[in-house]
């Protein structure tokens, strides 16, 4: 059995029954399945993959995003990921990455039959003062790359920062420009909970308005303070509960546990699994 098959089958047996359209079912928060993103505990991964994937899996996470970054190559992971029944999701990188060497993100996504390709950053520049003819032309290289994704079997996802909700002169979002620009059945969008705050929006009227290209949410936590830092859910000011309540009336596949800083770690991955479970 082809590794995908196998794990669309474990997908489906996860999920318990199929909801269509998006939206047409209700889970309860205690059943759904989670997953985190390697760069929150990268520098436990480098260390001793082994024992980070055996807690994750006795924790309950099901799913792990973002396969071969961060230094860390996907064989250090992938034996382990796999020992301990993980589901590995996606491969990617920013799109200056992803255009120069496209056919090491391909190659890594087939090896190891992986459901997504990211772009985690859709700029070539620094992406200070945008301009429209800038947006437009992340537009496009999010369309090519995401058609490359497809004809290599892959769904493709492009991650937001805070960056895209900064405006041009007439008030039009950066982010607004991206997604109207984007081919809606090619682009899919990875809708970072975090850096929609940060910006000063409500991730609640992003989910409503793009609710249905949104297939992977990054549930990351903001600290309360003028500096608005990131922590692991669970530990700040975001809306969870709200969050997970308008989850199913998006296409969300894939919800993701996200955090940054040395001073996290597994510990805090479980504490927020067991947090984003009890709302």
């Amino acid at each position: 059995m082809k590794r995908r098959i196998f794990n669309q089958t474990l997908l489906s047996a996860a999920a318990g029954t199929m909801c269509f359209p998006f939206g047409s079912c209700n889970q309860s928060a205690t059943n759904e399945k989670y997953g985190i993103i390697l760069s929150s505990l990268k520098n436990e991964v480098q260390e001793n993959p082994a024992e980070v994937f055996r807690q994750l899996a006795e924790a309950g996470y099901t799913y792990i995003e973002s396969i071969g970054r961060y230094g860390i190559p996907a064989e250090h992971t992938m034996p382990h990921i796999e020992e301990y029944g993980l589901i590995p999701i996606t491969t990617g990188d920013g799109m200056s990455q992803l255009l120069d060497n496209t056919q090491h993100y391909l190659d890594i996504a087939n090896t190891y039959d992986l459901p997504y390709i990211v772009c985690y950053y859709p700029w070539t520049h620094s992406a200070e003062n945008l301009t429209m003819e800038q947006c437009l032309e992340a537009a496009d290289n999010l369309n090519k790359i995401a058609k490359i994704a497809e004809d290599n079997g892959q769904k493709f996802a492009w991650h937001n920062h805070h960056k895209e909700f900064h405006a041009l002169s007439d008030g039009t979002l950066h982010f607004d420009i991206i997604m109207e620009n984007t081919d809606k059945n090619l682009v899919n969008l990875e809708l970072d909970i975090f850096w929609v705050q940060h910006a000063g929006h409500d991730p609640l009227k992003i989910m409503k308005q793009y609710g249905d290209r949104i297939t992977l949410l990054h549930l990351k936590d903001m600290q309360a303070g003028e500096e608005k830092k990131n922590t692991a859910p669970g530990k700040g000011v975001i809306d969870f509960k709200s969050i997970l309540d308008m989850k199913d009336q998006t296409a969300t596949e894939y919800l993701i546990v996200e955090f940054n800083g040395d001073d996290l770690g597994v510990k805090d991955a479980i504490e927020s699994l067991n947090y984003l479970k009890s709302i």
